[in-house]
């Protein structure tokens, strides 16, 4: 395999792929492309050639990427310019294509979903996370930490946490258990 950052076609244009299909690039068996930005539109020639030539959508290299604000965490991340661009791909799920939504990849705030006993959220690339519970909300609370989790990834990623069976079916009967995500 080779690695590429930003795959230029000299000469093609978009109209171009509707009866070109790349014929000029030959990538042998057994041998894959993988880039993350080109002068044509990416999402069309991921899987080309035979699957030999992939988009890696979620690299953000020097001629790739873009900053993003992220307003909830008030910082900046890089991320891959055509995946922040597209109109297909919509990363935070909420029915809005990543070209058309301000915030493709959320505000930076985890938002949590669960999953039976799995808490999920999309994590910020570097980012560390604190999973915490208390029984009271209000002046009686009293957070406390189960576990620090960190996106160690350059890339957002979907992050997933199970929690222990004894917090949520404690010994001594039932009672009610409140979980957030805190980030640093």
């Amino acid at each position: 395999a080779i690695y590429v950052d930003k795959l230029v076609f000299e000469g093609l244009t978009e109209n171009a792929l509707l009866t070109n299909k790349l014929d000029q690039l030959n990538i042998k068996d057994g041998m894959t492309v993988y880039f993350a930005a080109s002068n044509l539109p990416e999402e069309k020639l991921d899987g080309m050639r035979d699957g030999r030539l992939r988009w890696v959508k979620d690299f953000a290299g020097q001629y790739s990427s873009m900053p993003l604000y992220l307003s909830g965490s008030e910082e900046t991340v890089m991320v891959n310019r055509a995946h922040r661009r597209s109109k297909i791909f919509d990363t935070d799920g909420d029915g809005v294509a990543n070209g058309f939504d301000p915030t493709p990849f959320g505000d930076g705030r985890p938002k949590m979903q669960v999953n039976g006993r799995f808490i999920e959220w999309l994590g910020i690339p570097n980012k560390m996370y604190s999973i915490e519970y208390t029984e009271k909300l209000g002046k009686q609370s009293r957070w406390r930490k189960l576990v620090s989790i960190k996106n160690d990834k350059t890339v957002f990623e979907s992050m997933r946490y199970q929690i222990p069976r004894a917090l949520i079916m404690p010994e001594q009967g039932t009672g009610t258990v409140y979980i957030r995500i805190a980030y640093n």
